[in-house]
């Protein structure tokens, strides 16, 4: 009887192939998760350990005066922003719309929450976000960036600002 040697083949105690398919270190008959991706580490049943991670984005958006109207929606800022929010399901976002001081304060109000209100529907049209994900809220001219009275912090004051900020699982890395 001749022996045959099968170099690189592990064996279990009864002399029978060990099959890990996935190449995670659970055999295929106790993996619970055929098919992990390599490199990650994973649990007792061959599955995938995820950590949590804190994901954040911020985004400011300029206006010209008297204007409510998104100028560049294919600013670059903007498709990095829309980018996150897809990759990111799980977050929402509230759109803060702003003014600068002059003009009435109700003309204001109004003003922003229009500003608020066309980023989010340059989001939801030209990027397709979930319009249940982005809420929008006018403060008119009630938080100015910078209070002095000249061009460039009215130029600064008409904005809409939007941060995201969710917790997401990640795989562990081996």
């Amino acid at each position: 009887m001749s022996e045959h040697t099968c170099l690189g083949t592990k064996v279990d105690a009864t002399g029978c192939a060990i099959k890990d398919a996935d190449n995670d270190g659970v055999m295929d008959s106790k993996d619970m998760c055929p098919d992990t991706p390599a490199g990650v580490k994973v649990d007792a049943k061959g599955c995938t350990l995820f950590d949590e991670e804190t994901v954040e984005i911020t985004l400011r958006v300029l206006f010209d005066n008297e204007s409510a109207v998104v100028k560049m929606p294919k600013d670059p800022e903007i498709s990095e922003f829309a980018a996150f929010m897809k990759e990111y399901p799980s977050t929402s976002a509230i759109i803060e719309g702003h003014t600068s001081a002059p003009g009435s304060a109700s003309y204001n109000m109004d003003l922003s929450e229009r500003r608020a209100a066309n980023f989010k529907e340059v989001m939801v049209d030209m990027y397709g976000i979930d319009s249940s994900r982005l809420e929008t809220v006018g403060y008119g001219e009630s938080q100015l960036l910078d209070t002095a009275n000249n061009a460039e912090a009215h130029r600064i004051n008409r904005r809409i600002s939007v941060t995201v900020k969710g917790t997401v699982k990640v795989a562990e890395e081996k």
